[in-house]
């Protein structure tokens, strides 16, 4: 369970009666909301994203769909809820933050399921950013997963979603949250499926891997500056690791679940002088 999640993290005390008033409230507002856009929680989270000691609370909805479309009529949606002024009982939680409000239609086309991946200062400012990751597509072979970053903008006084449309890994590929060369501040980690050829002993030919068959993975190492991600040249020297061995995926949400403390692992031992042969 990730430490940031309603369901493990434990408040602050001045904040603790603020965050429970916060859960019972927004558990009417998330309702009505869900009814509204006919969307499903999917994630929730507690956490001080702006600094001021108090947890906000961070919830993701699924897109709403109709039965007379192929497609889901809307994208997905991220709320963000801050405490507002105390009113002797720790202040009612109010929306300060919709991702569909501030971006683009044509940004968020097709993105129909947020996930929360992690929660972690990833530029170094103290204030910790939500990774989240977007299903693009419902079906594969055309499912994408683009990234985004949830954050605080101090300067500006506002909640902030970053998206990444030309980063996204697969539906057997995924995202992991880790501080590879123990700088203090965490790292992306771009994992997808490297796919082979294999002999089709019935027809004799070479063919492709299938899709839920053993794969070797492709890390790539991201920083994220605060305003975009960019490639970390000191892993690897700023190239792609192949791991050497295949790693069996799992047909679920996370289907890198089953060797991702493996896969870091082999990570975190990669020289900054040492590029893997593999890598392109």
């Amino acid at each position: 369970m990730d430490p940031w999640t309603l369901e493990s993290r434990q408040p602050s005390i001045a904040c603790f009666l603020g965050v429970a008033l916060c859960l019972v409230l927004g558990t009417a507002l998330l309702g009505e909301q869900a009814d509204a856009s006919g969307g499903v929680v999917l994630f929730e989270a507690a956490v001080d994203l702006n600094g001021d000691g108090c947890d906000e609370v961070v919830v993701g909805l699924a897109a709403r769909s109709e039965p007379h479309v192929a497609e889901f009529a809307a994208p997905g949606d991220v709320f963000v809820y801050e405490r507002g002024q105390d009113n002797g009982f720790g202040g009612d939680l109010q929306q300060v933050f919709r991702c569909r409000a501030g971006i683009p239609q044509s940004d968020l086309s097709g993105f129909y399921r947020p996930s929360l991946v992690s929660i972690a200062d990833l530029d170094g400012d103290s204030l910790p950013e939500i990774v989240l990751v977007w299903d693009e597509q419902c079906w594969w072979p055309t499912a994408y997963r683009p990234l985004s970053i949830l954050q605080f903008d101090p300067a500006s006084g506002s909640y902030e979603l970053v998206i990444d449309t030309t980063r996204a890994v697969s539906e057997i590929g995924g995202y992991a949250i880790t501080d590879v060369d123990d700088d203090g501040t965490a790292e992306i980690l771009e994992i997808d499926p490297v796919y082979g050829t294999e002999m089709n002993p019935a027809s004799g030919v070479e063919e492709p891997e299938c899709h839920y068959c053993p794969h070797r993975y492709g890390v790539r190492v991201l920083e994220f500056d605060g305003l975009a991600f960019r490639l970390d040249v000191d892993f690897n020297n700023g190239k792609r690791y192949v791991t050497p061995d295949k790693l069996l995926p799992i047909a679920t949400w996370d289907p890198l679940s089953s060797f991702l403390p493996v896969l870091l692992t082999q990570v975190r031992s990669i020289g900054q002088e040492q590029p893997s042969e593999c890598c392109d």
